[in-house]
């Protein structure tokens, strides 16, 4: 259940915030574009790929946008 809400916590943080470097810091990491620009596109893609993320990096994700 924890995981879940980290997983709802940063997908919400990147919604809201697209232009934020925590948001690019996030998408980075977990789909691994360093020149992203941040659309709903990107945000629907990373709802797909970070539930299937290491716990490592969910956690490092978690701490950047809190």
């Amino acid at each position: 259940m924890e995981r879940e809400r980290k997983i709802q916590e940063i997908i919400s943080f990147v919604q809201s915030h697209k232009e934020s470097f925590a948001s690019k810091i996030v998408c980075h990491r977990i789909l691994g574009d360093k020149n992203l620009e941040i659309s709903e596109e990107i945000v629907n893609e990373l709802r797909i790929k970070l539930p299937r993320a290491k716990q490592d990096d969910i956690d490092a994700c978690y701490f950047i946008v809190k």
